[in-house]
């Protein structure tokens, strides 16, 4: 009865991890087939792509305590990244940009699956996408002079986009679609070290997986749908 019971545990998990894969496979056969002409809009693709793998692991991927699971699906994240950005142009880009891109996307998956732990997946999907559209609906308070440009800085550093971006040296901030829909790209700022940002991810998933006293895993949303 135990070894039924484990046998169908393990079942509903695998078909969860295979509905998931079919799901960023799906996903990164778009870009593929929309190869980017210019080396700032192979990495501006290259950028869209890992928050779409990115919000997809959150939207589809069941919560674990496991480690192993947690590094397998941000390594799964950061294969697909390379094989789809490579077969969709990503080769007019240099090696170690590519490099960097991959380090920081499995860094980033890995801290979501950590805080899916703790949090409900709706709670952080919303503080992703405040955080992801800060340069859009923060820039008519910039604008109008309510809020001071001394937060632009802090702010570019807690963007996720900002995290990707450093990574391949792009200045997202300043192409055509940003530059005209949001005001942070016409104000004197400066991106946030690749070092220093690789370093704060580090140092958060120490605390999640190293100070469970502080953060109780048994508490974590494992039924959790929504």
């Amino acid at each position: 009865m135990m070894s039924q019971s484990t046998t169908t545990k393990l079942s509903i998990r695998v078909q969860k991890h295979l509905g998931t894969a079919l799901s960023l496979l799906l996903i990164a056969l778009f870009f593929i087939f929309s190869r980017p002409a210019s080396h700032p809009a192979a990495a501006l693709q290259l950028v869209q792509l890992a928050l779409v793998l990115l919000v997809s692991g959150l939207l589809l991927l069941p919560p674990s305590r496991h480690i192993a699971d947690q590094l397998i699906s941000s390594l799964l994240s950061c294969v697909l990244l390379l094989v789809t950005g490579y077969l969709s142009g990503a080769w007019q880009i240099a090696f170690f940009p590519l490099l960097k891109l991959a380090m920081m996307i499995f860094l980033m998956s890995l801290l979501l699956a950590s805080l899916r732990c703790v949090f409900s997946r709706s709670m952080l999907i919303a503080v992703f996408a405040l955080l992801l559209g800060s340069p859009l609906w923060l820039s008519p308070l910039l604008d109008s002079n309510l809020l001071s440009t001394q937060w632009v800085n802090p702010l570019l550093a807690l963007n996720p986009m900002t995290h990707l971006a450093i990574s391949l040296d792009l200045d997202f901030l300043r192409q055509d679609w940003f530059y005209r829909h949001s005001v942070f790209g016409s104000l004197p700022f400066r991106y946030p070290d690749f070092g220093w940002v690789s370093f704060s991810y580090l140092l958060l998933l120490a605390v999640l997986q190293l100070m469970p006293k502080l953060i109780i895993f048994d508490h974590a949303p494992q039924g959790e749908n929504h």
